[in-house]
């Protein structure tokens, strides 16, 4: 699915049934300077890859079984607030573009845990953690300077800064005496 520029930029995605049986069917989205995107697909995708070439912003993102998402590309990119729900992994370790979500539930991991790993750019993210007992929520900044608000409504979350001058904001109130938060010796 393509998206271009400001004019309408919505889709509605149906497929036959039987097309989406697979196991690793991947939905593939480009966004090349495109505003105000409206992505809907029938489930059946476990995988979403993003393209970004140019400033574009996802306004909705309705993919039912996506678990996966990649981001490639040196756009950046705005993300409305949650869009990105049952997520377990994102990966944004070769995006060059600025990542930027709204607030402290935009995007929502899994209850069978959460890695997000972003990239060079400036990020501005807020992640809530919902997983599991035995699970974990892990985010890795990345190179830049980049902000990250959580949520650690759920078991436990791990945020790495990595380089950069990095921000860590926790809007909780699931912290007790047995959590650990440790900040880098400052030069």
């Amino acid at each position: 699915l393509s998206f271009e520029g400001s004019s309408t930029n919505d889709i509605k995605a149906g497929y036959k049934a039987g097309t989406l049986s697979g196991t690793a069917d991947k939905l593939a989205v480009s966004l090349n300077t495109a505003s105000a995107v409206k992505v809907q697909t029938d489930a059946g995708f476990e995988s979403a890859e993003i393209t970004v070439n140019g400033k574009s912003d996802i306004d909705q993102f309705t993919a039912p079984g996506v678990t996966t998402v990649a981001l490639k590309g040196s756009g950046n990119l705005d993300i409305a607030n949650g869009q990105m729900t049952g997520i377990e992994t994102l990966s944004a370790a070769d995006y060059t573009g600025s990542l930027t979500t709204g607030t402290a539930d935009a995007i929502t991991g899994s209850a069978n845990g959460t890695v997000i790993t972003l990239g060079s750019g400036t990020d501005n993210i807020s992640v809530k953690d919902v997983s599991a007992a035995t699970k974990s929520t892990t985010v890795k900044l990345g190179a830049g300077d980049d902000k990250v608000t959580v949520n650690a409504a759920g078991n436990a979350i791990y945020v790495f800064g990595e380089a950069g001058n990095d921000s860590i904001n926790a809007v909780t109130t699931a912290l007790d005496s047995a959590d650990v938060i440790i900040t880098p010796p400052i030069k």
